[in-house]
């Protein structure tokens, strides 16, 4: 959220969580599976990551749980 431009979205819908990251993909992007968001458009690594001492860098962020949702919505 620091690097870049944010668009942010609140997704309203039964399931919404698992929808979002079922839709993103795995938080890993070399890992995320073709035709996900991070499969299709991501390729960072933590290994890349970590070879240059930074943080993972993701094109999209969805929360874990509801929980997370609605602490991250007041953000």
């Amino acid at each position: 959220m620091q690097e870049d431009r944010v668009i942010a979205c609140i997704i309203t819908r039964d399931n919404a969580v698992t929808a979002a990251r079922d839709l993103i993909g795995d938080t890993e992007p070399a890992a995320a599976d073709d035709g996900t968001i991070r499969g299709d458009l991501g390729d960072d690594s933590y290994e890349q990551a970590d070879a240059e001492n930074r943080g993972l860098r993701n094109l999209v962020h969805a929360a874990e749980n509801r929980q997370a949702a609605e602490r991250e919505i007041e953000l």
